[in-house]
């Protein structure tokens, strides 16, 4: 009896050893990353793999990258927790830490920045001269030049406008010229890339307070020790040159730590959600 008693005991003590190695460490466990499906999915194949894989092989962590066809999808997923890491938009880091706390990793360094054009001889002057006017915006869901400068106008100016969807920047652009619409809303370095003829003929109206770019985040069951090993090795391995065309395409350009509170916190008074198509 005493012989097996202290055969048992060794046995769950090694179990529980190997238990929290694996826990601690990442030797055992496999973590779920998903990407938000808002890139063509060859590329997010390409280049996620490509990170992940440097990423285990510097940690000894392992991942496995989640594919997924819709954003419904997606979001689902990392509504309810089953997602361990992701790469997300704006909104969903903040729709995310509401109903899972996750926790930002990183993000890029370089603010976002939604601006509305008129042209150059527009009548219009400010925010408030667009009230009941027509105002075209990208794509439903894109983070800044749709969701952002929609809850801006809505929360912050109070007007009330006719939203056009034109799917594309460069459509916002044209149809801002070709007087189709009295305004666009697009990122400011979208117009930086026009031609100087196009340029020359808009003027901007207005630009939204800078907002943090999208992050990497991770969920409130992942370690401390791992969480903090992702986000240093991360840093690390974005100095490498084959990964800049993957850091520009995300975008995660020269990436920084990120900070809940002081990044994405005060975007909540936007009601993001408010905004965003399902």
């Amino acid at each position: 009896m005493n012989f097996y008693f202290k055969n048992s005991r060794f046995f769950f003590i090694c179990c529980f050893l190997l238990f929290f190695s694996g826990k601690v460490w990442g030797l055992e466990r496999v973590y779920t990353f998903g990407v938000v499906p808002l890139f063509i999915p060859s590329q997010i194949h390409k280049y996620w793999i490509l990170l992940l894989n440097d990423l285990e092989k510097e940690t000894g962590v392992k991942f496995e990258l989640k594919h997924y066809k819709s954003l419904n999808d997606f979001e689902s997923d990392l509504l309810s927790g089953k997602l361990d890491f992701a790469f997300v938009s704006v909104y969903h880091a903040i729709m995310a830490k509401s109903s899972q706390g996750y926790i930002p990793l990183v993000r890029g360094k370089k603010p976002l920045i939604g601006i509305l054009i008129v042209r150059k001889d527009s009548p219009y002057k400010k925010v408030k001269d667009l009230n009941g006017k027509k105002i075209g915006f990208p794509e439903r869901n894109l983070f800044p030049g749709s969701i952002y400068m929609r809850a801006v106008l809505e929360e912050i100016f109070k007007i009330k406008y006719k939203a056009l969807f034109l799917k594309t920047h460069d459509n916002v652009i044209r149809n801002v010229v070709l007087r189709k619409v009295d305004a666009g809303s697009t990122g400011i370095h979208h117009l930086a890339r026009q031609p100087e003829e196009i340029r020359a003929s808009l003027r901007i109206l207005y630009k939204t307070p800078p907002a943090p770019p999208p992050p990497i985040i991770a969920h409130p069951r992942i370690s401390s020790e791992i969480r903090n090993l992702f986000t240093e090795t991360f840093l690390k391995l974005s100095k490498k040159k084959p990964l800049k065309d993957f850091f520009k395409i995300f975008p995660l350009e020269e990436p920084v730590k990120a900070d809940y509170q002081r990044d994405y916190k005060p975007l909540e008074k936007f009601k993001l959600e408010r905004y965003v198509f399902k």
